[in-house]
């Protein structure tokens, strides 16, 4: 560093570059000795934010999909989608016939919903974020807007069995309220058998997320060999 030959270094005006590993190196008429990197981190504070957080899975008939996920820094409208019917037009066969969402609050009941029925704030909100169009007003799809705050945990199921994906989108705007974890608890296993878990990142620069799939430990046993649960956290 051009000057920095004080026995005080400062940086009056730090910025995004100024970020790395500083050494100092002490020299006399003996030699010299390089001392340990300090580092230096700059935070910019956020810039970007978990938009979309999906799961997709093959149920069995009236079988029960458990997906948690978190807000945090306040309460922010989400899109709560259960789409079966409408997963076809993206070429996935053997579809959900008719899926239908619960939203709990920790035991709690709030909110259900089995078929979406044109609903306009849901249809808004889908434009809005983005999202894949249900096929018609008519499709048997599920679909809610909530503002959340905290932890919910969605539950989905349906009487016969096919393919359904869920999904949680970020209807708000800004960085903060925003998403923070996704879970799912479900048994996997091969084949049409698998657990697929999505997430987008939206803003400027990456995040660091964490991923898990959790199955020998921290769930409780159930005599299967099977695991049955993914966790995305930011």
């Amino acid at each position: 560093l051009g000057g920095a030959t004080n026995s005080i270094f400062a940086i009056s005006n730090v910025q995004p570059l100024s970020a790395g590993n500083y050494a100092v190196v002490v020299r006399n008429s003996v030699g010299s000795v390089t001392s340990a990197a300090a580092t230096l981190l700059v935070s910019t504070g956020l810039t970007s934010r978990l938009s979309n957080l999906s799961v997709r899975t093959t149920l069995a008939a009236n079988q029960t999909l458990t997906v948690g996920f978190t807000i945090q820094g306040g309460a922010k409208n989400l899109l709560v989608r259960a789409a079966g019917p409408s997963l076809g037009a993206l070429g996935v066969s053997g579809t959900m016939p008719d899926p239908k969402l619960a939203l709990f609050n920790g035991v709690t009941p709030v909110a259900t919903n089995d078929n979406w029925s044109g609903d306009g704030t849901v249809a808004t909100a889908i434009a809005a974020v983005g999202a894949f169009p249900f096929i018609s007003t008519t499709s048997l799809d599920a679909a809610l807007v909530r503002s959340v705050d905290g932890g919910r945990t969605v539950q989905i199921s349906g009487p016969a069995d096919g393919n359904v994906i869920v999904e949680v989108y970020d209807a708000g705007t800004g960085l903060s309220p925003r998403l923070t974890n996704l879970s799912a608890l479900n048994f996997v296993g091969t084949g049409s058998d698998l657990l697929i878990a999505g997430f987008t990142v939206s803003g400027a620069g990456t995040k660091n997320v964490l991923i898990r799939a959790a199955g020998p430990a921290g769930l409780i046993p159930d005599g299967g060999s099977r695991g049955k649960g993914c966790m995305i956290k930011t």
